[in-house]
This record gives structure tokens, C-alpha cells and sequence, in this order.
């Protein structure tokens, strides 16, 4: 103990050090390092990591929280923080640190013991923050009904992960709340981690698995913001791929491609298996290769372009050319460069390339008289312009005679 005092005493008189990590502390360390918080307005980096005794020396521990005002990380790791506890640190967290970006709070119990508390607090914390961003509360023992309770913040952040959570557990579905943060047009989610999560369970209202996934599919359609989504661990069958696949392209007509999302760019099917006694994860092969192709395109940041080539790809059969005549051959050239676009990204080159002659082709016969005096008009000025030269040149011819 004696050498730890002496330790924490030096570390006070240093206020360079960006990030500290305390793990699985038997003592009281947060009062030894109450100095070290107070003078060092550089740490940036908290992370708190299984100390389970700390309900012998709560204050000391929200004091560290309040104390050290230029925090932009905190992780507080698997130390079971009941509702109340979680509470008093995310309203600490929102009072004295203005400069938060990431909260990682896996592996506590939010909902266990006054989780309204622990609701209401984190609630307060996202609406009144104005730079975090990043929030893991993986492994909480959350429910749908603490999504619901305060949804409306969480269209802030930019990476949400509630892995490891039951949201379908009860009446209030949870999965229903973030389709609707999903649609929402001020959403700017760009990560959403779901590893885990049921959501193929049945709620005590009835609803199936597959209705949920339907309606969070929907959801997905209409986002325009999310990049990465994980659904690893959940169990989802060829048919909910189907619908996956159909968020990412619906091929049923040219509207439904371009309405389709054209954002989402990586889908994670990874689930942890045990392997002597070790957790690893293992990349199922369930994602269909249709799927990888659309995520593939949906890399590209211009998703006009993206859509242009989806449909190319699958609807090129159907493009009408002649609602364009009204422009003549002005739009020609856009068409074409659509299909010269849709045959860079495809694997349908030969299949596009007869598209691209046969949309030139309807052009040229729904309007000849356009081509034959576009073709002549553009012979008659080169030719205008070589009598143009000739004369030209015996004027001078004569001048310098």
C-alpha cells in the first residue's frame, strides 16, 4: 500500500499523461488518485476496468468523474453498475464534461434496480452533450422499453452498439424503436451494432420474429446515413437475407432500385463460438453472394451513380428511351455515359454494352430526320469550313504576291 501512495504521490506531480487505465483495483485507488485528477487537465483517456469493489469507495469515484474536466473517453468495463449507480455517473459525466465524444459502458446491469434512474440519466446525457458521438452499452440487460423511454437522443450519435441485449424480451419492442430512430431524417447513425441481440424472438404480444425483421428491413430502406451494420449472432435465415437483399436492391422495378439504400456498406454475420475453452469468432458463410456485390457498389460515395448502375444492371431491359426525344439528341450522350458508368462497376459487361447500342439505335429511329441533319449539318460545316481555308489562303497568296 505504501509504495502504491508513493506511486499515485508522483503521478499527481506529472500532467502530461493523456490516458489512464485502472483494472481491477483491490483498494481504494480513486482516493489516491483524487490529486492526480484535480491537476492534470490532459487526460483525455478513462478507462475503468472490473473494479468490483467499488461500493466501498463510491464518491471518490464519481469525484474522479467530476474532477477531471477535459475527459473526451471514458469506458467504465464490467463492473455490474445497477440503474441508480449508472445514474449518478452519466449525470456526472453530463454536468462536468462538456468535451465527452465516447462512452463505452459494456457489461454493467442498467436495468437491474431503479432502471429508470439509469435510463433517465443516460437520457439526459445524449440530449444535452454536444460532441458524443460513440456509445456501447453492449451486455446491460437492456429492454425495449428503456429504448423507448428517450429515443429521441440517440438520432445524435454516429455509432450505437446495444449488442448482447434482449430487446424483444417483453411488451415493448425494442426493435420497433430503432426502425423508427432509423427513418427518422435527422438520424446520423453510421454504425449500429446488434450482435446478439434476439432479434428473431417472439414478444409476449405475439409478434414473430419475422414480422420484426420485416419491419426493420423497411426501416433500413428508408435510412440514408448507416454504413455498418452487425448482425452477428442473431441467427437470421435465407429468408431474412431475402429481405435484406431487397433493402439493398429491389429489382422489381427501375422506382424501387432507386429507392433502394444505396449507403449501407458492410454487414457483419460473425458469431463467437467456443473453442477449448477459448471465445473466438467465426465468420458464418450465410451471407448470399448477392448481397456482398450490392455492398461492394454501395462503396461508391455518389449514390445517384450507384443507383444508375443498380439499374443498369437489373433493369436496363425496361429503359424506355423515347420519354427523351422531347430533348432530340442532347440526352444521348448522358445515356450513354450511364451505361459506360454501369459497365465499369458490372459483371454484366457484354449484357449492358448490347443495351447501350440498342438505347442508340431507338434514338436513331425515333428520330431520323434529328440524326440525318445532325450527321449532314456537322459534313456541310467541315466542308464549309475547308472552302473557308482555300479562300483564306488565296487571299493571302495574293496579298504577299
Amino acid at each position: 500500500m505504501k509504495q502504491t501512495t508513493l506511486f499515485c504521490k508522483g503521478l499527481a506531480a506529472n500532467s502530461s499523461i493523456q490516458r489512464l487505465y485502472v483494472y481491477a483495483s483491490g483498494g481504494n485507488i480513486f482516493s489516491l488518485l483524487n490529486p492526480f485528477f484535480k491537476q492534470n487537465p490532459n487526460l483525455s483517456h478513462l478507462v475503468i476496468d472490473e473494479c468490483h469493489g467499488y461500493y466501498q469507495w463510491w464518491d471518490d469515484l464519481i469525484s474522479a468523474l467530476r474532477d477531471c474536466v477535459s475527459l473526451k473517453y471514458v469506458k467504465v468495463n464490467c463492473m455490474e453498475l445497477m440503474g441508480y449507480e449508472s445514474g449518478d455517473i452519466f449525470q456526472t459525466l453530463r454536468i462536468h464534461q462538456p468535451q465527452l465524444e465516447v462512452l463505452e459502458y459494456p457489461g454493467n446491469s442498467l436495468n437491474r434496480k431503479s432502471c429508470g434512474e439509469g435510463v433517465e440519466g443516460l437520457t439526459d446525457l445524449l440530449r444535452d452533450s454536444d460532441r458524443l458521438h460513440t456509445l456501447n452499452i453492449s451486455n446491460n440487460g437492456i429492454v425495449g422499453e428503456s429504448l423507448q423511454r428517450g429515443l429521441l437522443p440517440y438520432r445524435k450519435l454516429r455509432c450505437l452498439d446495444i449488442s448482447w441485449n434482449n430487446l424483444s424480451v417483453n411488451d415493448f419492442d425494442g426493435y420497433q424503436a430503432l426502425a423508427t430512430l432509423l427513418e427518422d431524417p435527422k438520424c446520423n447513425l453510421e454504425e449500429l451494432y446488434l450482435k446478439g441481440s434476439n432479434i428473431l424472438g417472439e414478444t409476449r404480444t405475439g409478434r414473430t420474429g419475422g414480422e420484426r425483421l420485416n419491419d426493420f428491413a423497411t426501416a433500413m430502406t428508408k435510412n440514408r446515413t448507416l454504413r455498418t451494420l452487425d448482425l452477428g449472432d442473431n441467427s437470421i435465415n435465407a429468408a431474412g437475407w431475402t429481405l435484406f437483399s431487397d433493402v439493398l436492391c429491389n429489382t422489381s422495378s427501375i422506382n424501387n432500385i432507386f429507392n433502394s439504400n444505396h449507403t449501407l456498406r458492410q454487414l457483419v454475420t460473425a458469431e463467437e463460438v467456443t473453442i477449448n475453452g477459448e471465445t473466438r469468432f467465426h465468420l458464418r458463410d450465410t451471407l448470399p453472394e448477392i448481397i456482398e456485390q450490392y455492398l461492394i457498389l454501395n462503396q461508391n460515395d455518389d449514390e445517384k451513380k450507384v443507383a444508375a448502375i443498380k439499374i443498369m444492371q437489373y433493369q436496363r431491359h425496361n429503359i424506355a428511351m423515347h420519354p427523351f426525344f422531347e430533348w432530340e439528341l442532347k440526352c444521348l450522350p448522358i445515356a450513354v455515359h450511364w451505361f459506360d458508368n454501369a459497365v465499369d462497376h458490372s459483371v454484366f459487361r457484354k449484357e449492358i454494352e448490347t443495351s447501350k447500342l440498342q438505347a442508340i439505335y431507338e434514338f436513331v429511329r425515333g428520330m431520323p430526320v434529328e440524326s440525318a441533319d445532325g450527321y449532314f449539318g456537322r459534313k456541310n460545316k467541315k466542308e464549309e469550313g475547308s472552302k473557308k481555308s482555300i479562300t483564306n489562303f488565296e487571299v493571302r497568296e495574293k496579298t504577299s504576291s
